[in-house]
């Protein structure tokens, strides 16, 4: 899964120095376009779409996530793009399969995608180096003697 939420200060592919992006994901094997969705007229889209593509190591290692410039008439332009190393990320040992978020939102643009809750994240984390497990209280929590 791919979770796109927004872009900004796209670069305007359209002579109305606009653009009309949607987003792209692809893998060597695989694409699944977003097309149908376009954004029509921004340079900061809202996108709030999850896109999800098939993919098998060792072929599909590398993920490109693009965003297009939709056109009625003309090939549609590329406007941006990067690559993750997806064989990289999924045996890395600093939980590479899901940023952390900073703040735990259980609501709106920012909310919580990851299918783990901090806590049980940090309670696996704990187990895995054994650790004692973590002690939590009104305004911090306590994980091998250091207070956060």
């Amino acid at each position: 899964r791919v979770y796109c939420i927004k872009a900004f200060d796209l670069h305007p592919a359209d002579p109305n120095g606009k653009a009309d992006p949607y987003i792209e994901v692809a893998t060597p094997s695989n694409v699944v376009s977003d097309k149908l969705n376009y954004v029509p007229n921004q340079l900061n889209p809202v996108f709030g779409r999850c896109l999800e593509i098939a993919a098998t190591f060792p072929v599909d290692t590398m993920l490109a996530i693009r965003v297009m410039d939709w056109d009625r008439l003309t090939k549609h332009d590329l406007i941006g793009e990067t690559i993750i190393d997806l064989e990289n990320r999924f045996y890395s040992k600093h939980r590479g399969t899901c940023g952390l978020a900073s703040k735990y939102s259980t609501s709106g643009c920012n909310s919580w995608r990851d299918v783990e809750k901090p806590t049980e994240i940090l309670e696996r984390l704990c187990n895995t180096y054994n650790l004692p497990l973590p002690q939590y209280y009104s305004k911090s929590v306590l994980v091998a003697c250091k207070e956060f």
